[in-house]
């Protein structure tokens, strides 16, 4: 049974990404290399900003209202509106990424029943449609090839696979069998090598199933509880996804540095009825905890920088806020 304050059992099985503070003793010890400054300059997946649509490195907040047709979103790097596009319908799943590669977060839809995908490029302004996924699939943003773009993939539940299309060569990739159909997929750059990660995590048991691309070899990691909700994010800025989940019952977070295997999280704020999303608010280079409050369209945001709370309102009743909490 998963206890906030115990963390051997993850923290052994984070040594097996090399990502724990005292992973290994003794004379077999390896050293461990530091990134060179290429590496470190490097946007991958787990430092990319999600919902940063206007590209100054900071979580902008957004909502997609279903009712309308579109999306809403206020700029941080000056505070006025974007959006209002209409495109879609009203029972389209919002999604986002960079699709573009211009280093801004790209409003998206995809269709159930049809598996279509419409984007909106900032880049150009201009709408591309393409189809990508059957109906009983669920969408997910990431970049899987590394290259700088968000990739199409879907999560299918009835095969137990993932299927991707990869935006630097238009190949598919995906298709192995793993996981059971009520898993829920999170997706991240949990090896830190540039390349986000296909990754489920069981409701029942709170064991996370992660194939990392470096390696190609599945990693078990027990983190949550059943009632809990996964979360993707580097919360620790070490360019890792951390493993992470909100706890309605207690109304708090709980995350696992990747940089040192250290528990972090456990304040309480919100309700348990608050919808977690996860960005880089503050834009120090570390993922906040935030909530949105349905009934109120209240954002709460911890800030990393400051450790102190943020709210806005934004939203309405019936929004959905970005990013999704699957993303």
């Amino acid at each position: 049974m998963f206890q906030p304050g115990r963390i051997s059992s993850a923290s052994l099985s984070l040594c097996m990404f090399g990502i724990a503070a005292g992973c290994g003793s003794g004379p077999d010890e390896m050293p461990r290399e530091e990134p060179s400054q290429t590496q470190q300059a490097r946007l991958g997946p787990a430092t990319r900003v999600v919902a940063d649509y206007d590209g100054d490195h900071k979580t902008d907040l957004t909502v997609h209202r279903p009712s309308q047709t579109k999306f809403y979103t206020i700029r941080s790097s000056d505070g006025q509106v974007a959006g209002g596009v209409v495109f879609g319908a009203s029972t389209d799943i919002p999604t986002e990424g960079d699709f573009d590669g211009d280093g801004k977060t790209d409003h998206a839809l995809w269709r159930p029943s049809t598996g279509v995908w419409t984007l909106l490029q900032s880049s150009s302004g201009t709408f591309v449609t393409r189809q990508w996924g059957t109906s009983g699939d669920i969408p997910l943003s990431g970049d899987f090839d590394g290259d700088g773009k968000t990739d199409l993939s879907v999560w299918r539940p009835s095969q137990t696979k993932f299927y991707t299309i990869r935006s630097s060569t238009g190949q598919v990739a995906g298709g192995v069998v793993f996981g059971a159909a009520s898993d829920i997929p999170v997706n991240g750059d949990f090896d830190g090598d540039g390349k986000a990660d296909h990754a489920l995590w069981r409701p029942s048991t709170g064991i996370w199933t992660i194939l990392p691309s470096g390696s190609g070899t599945f990693v078990n990691l027990q983190w949550g509880t059943n009632g809990d909700i996964p979360l993707s994010g580097d919360f620790d800025g070490d360019g890792q996804t951390d493993l992470s989940v909100w706890r309605p019952s207690q109304t708090k977070f709980y995350t696992i540095r990747s940089s040192d295997g250290q528990i972090a999280g456990g304040v309480v704020f919100g309700a348990a009825s608050d919808i977690p999303v996860n960005g880089d608010f503050d834009g120090d280079g570390k993922a906040d905890h935030a909530l949105w409050r349905p009934s109120t369209g209240v954002w709460t945001i911890l800030q990393s920088s400051s450790g102190t709370f943020v709210t806005r309102q934004w939203g309405t009743s019936g929004d959905t806020p970005m990013p999704p909490k699957q993303q």
